[in-house]
């Protein structure tokens, strides 16, 4: 049998996990994310996630602005 490895790399990002990654404080990821620097996050239930799927993509582009739905 061989022995693999099996590290996973979560789907979703916590604050913090995201804030390790971009190599910024947690506080500037909320701020980001506020103002349409980043990506927004997902919630689900109380918790707070980011996609790496999204962010990947972004960073790929050259981390564009992010556009905002109107709200009505």
């Amino acid at each position: 049998m061989r022995n693999v490895e099996t590290t996973t790399r979560p789907e979703l990002l916590t604050v913090k996990d995201l804030a390790a990654w971009l190599s910024m404080g947690q506080r500037t990821i909320w701020s980001h994310a506020d103002s349409g620097k980043i990506p927004a996050p997902c919630r689900i239930g109380g918790s707070v996630r980011w996609r790496r799927a999204v962010i990947e993509e972004w960073l790929e582009q050259g981390c564009p602005p992010v556009r905002r739905k109107a709200s009505r």
